[in-house]
């Protein structure tokens, strides 16, 4: 599982969407759009399989009560 969070809920929505410009994508290891995305009108849409494992919060990181629940912390990107 995913945990992606993010301070603004407009954000949230558009990863939520999971649709991402061809420009996304130029610096991808060959052979990964083709495996996790479909193409999609003019972009390209994450699989259901892995939209289906990400959990989407609204948060602020450097709260610090931030992480508290979770129990192994986080590696954040």
């Amino acid at each position: 599982v995913i945990d992606a969070v993010d301070i603004s809920p407009p954000s949230l929505d558009v990863a939520r969407r999971a649709v991402y410009r061809e420009l996304s994508f130029r610096q991808c290891p060959a052979g990964l759009k083709d495996r996790h995305f479909r193409k999609a009108g003019d972009g390209w849409e994450l699989a259901a399989g892995v939209r289906g494992r990400v959990r989407f919060a609204a948060a602020n990181l450097l709260d610090p009560g931030f992480g508290a629940g979770s129990a192994g912390g986080y590696d954040i990107v």
